[in-house]
C-alpha cells in the first residue's frame, strides 16, 4: 500500500495499558488510515485468483 502512510510520534501515554488511544485525534486519524487499509485489502484480494 502506497497510500496513505501514517506516521504516529509516540509518546508516553499515547497507548494506555488496555491498548486505547489516549489523544482523540490521533485516535480518530488511526481508525481512518485502518479503514483506508481495508478498503486496500478488499481491493487487492479482488484481483488475486483464489484457489
Amino acid at each position: 500500500m502506497t497510500s496513505p502512510e501514517a506516521y504516529i510520534h509516540f509518546t508516553p501515554g499515547l497507548i494506555d495499558d488496555d491498548g486505547h488511544v489516549t489523544v482523540e485525534g490521533t485516535e480518530k486519524f488511526l481508525a481512518s488510515f485502518m479503514t483506508a487499509f481495508f478498503e486496500y485489502v478488499l481491493r487487492v484480494l479482488a484481483v488475486i485468483p483464489q484457489p
